[in-house]
């Protein structure tokens, strides 16, 4: 099977509208539209990537001095107002609204950057007709500190992304949103944020990212409210006329040793992307049974988050004209490897190969 891959700025870091990212750079999901004038960006291959922090580095005494009124605080505010309307083109037995999606919204942006610190706000107001409430989604509340050209720091509430597939996650076990994405809202709503803390170390051409959740955020999955879906458990499509329905798991308790940590270790070996990954936590959406006894199959009190590793790799390079990429992951089910608890997902291996070229050339 082919999968699309979508990456035309190889080296950028990507905005908080597109839907993957290189394997090259921060791995925060809105940090162009936000830090264009504190975090310059360059293309892969180019050594003057962190350039913008060795200015930092070689200014001192009185020449530093003389240029610090120059490095005042900059603010900026934004935002837009979007409807959407997605009404039910065929009528479903399983779900009783005709609208998949009827909502007004609201977004406020504010950045206030700095020559070593910036910090960011990205919050939502939606009114809502479907679930006939009006609630607010904070997407982005963090502040990012640069320590010279080798360390960078974000931490709060922000939106995490990494991997060469587009709407294909593999090694990128950051929350999604998919009742977002299937009724229509736009791309970067499939990204749903946490409140991490993310670490990058960056010398020459390699780097290395770090995050750590502390409280595990899973995804935001279709539970039967808004959307139906196949339940293998009853056999059934269900919706929100179900008596099952929301779907709603039991989660662990929230304590920091439950929280997550994800890694990325990256770099170039002249065009060549590479990078390997490594996770540790839980399956992003609840695909385990919670048994009252282990040993009985049948003692269910419901669906839970099983505890998983992952490891993986990838690789991107130019390949006649257009872009080659490969990604590839080990999901260890590490709880039962052997596969003989009928409650717990099994290991598996998951793999993707994707190429892209621009057929005409800035074709609008």
């Amino acid at each position: 099977a082919a999968f699309a891959q979508a990456n035309h700025d190889v080296g950028a870091v990507i905005a908080e509208e597109d839907t993957g990212e290189s394997d090259v750079g921060p791995t925060s999901d809105a940090d162009a539209d936000t830090e264009a004038s504190a975090e310059p960006i360059e293309e892969v291959g180019d050594d003057e990537d962190w350039d913008e922090f060795d200015d930092w580095d070689e200014e001192g005494g009185s020449d530093a001095a003389g240029k610090s009124g120059s490095k005042a605080w900059s603010f900026h505010i934004g935002g837009f107002v979007e409807g959407l309307i997605a009404p039910r083109v065929v009528r479903s037995a399983a779900s009783a609204n005709e609208f998949a999606a009827n909502e007004a919204r609201f977004r406020l942006n504010l950045d206030a950057t700095h020559q070593i610190v910036s910090a960011r706000f990205r919050g939502d107001v939606f009114a809502d007709a479907v679930d006939r409430r009006i609630w607010f989604d904070i997407r982005d509340t963090s502040i990012f500190v640069r320590g010279g050209s080798w360390f960078s720091m974000r931490f709060g509430r922000q939106v995490l992304t990494w991997g060469t597939g587009d709407f294909l996650f593999l090694n990128d076990l950051f929350p999604k949103d998919f009742n977002a994405f299937f009724i229509g809202r736009a791309d970067e709503y499939l990204k749903a944020p946490s409140n991490s803390v993310q670490t990058t170390f960056r010398m020459k051409k390699v780097g290395l990212d770090l995050v750590w959740t502390p409280i595990f955020e899973p995804d935001r999955f279709i539970n039967g409210q808004r959307l139906s879906f196949f339940n293998p458990l009853v056999g059934e499509i269900i919706g929100d006329r179900s008596p099952l329905t929301p779907i709603d798991p039991l989660a662990p308790e929230q304590r920091l040793r439950n929280g997550t940590v994800h890694g990325r270790l990256y770099g170039t070996a002249g065009a060549v992307e590479l990078a390997a990954y490594g996770y540790v936590g839980y399956w992003m959406q609840p695909n385990a049974l919670a048994l009252t006894d282990p040993a009985d199959p049948n003692s269910i009190v419901g669906l839970t988050y099983a505890r998983l590793a992952v490891y993986g790799a990838s690789l991107r390079t130019p390949f006649f004209g257009g872009l080659f990429n490969v990604e590839g992951a080990f999901y260890d089910s590490f709880k039962d490897r052997a596969g003989t608890t009928p409650a717990t997902p099994n290991s598996q291996f998951r793999g993707l190969v994707g190429y892209e070229r621009e057929l005409f050339p800035k074709f609008q």
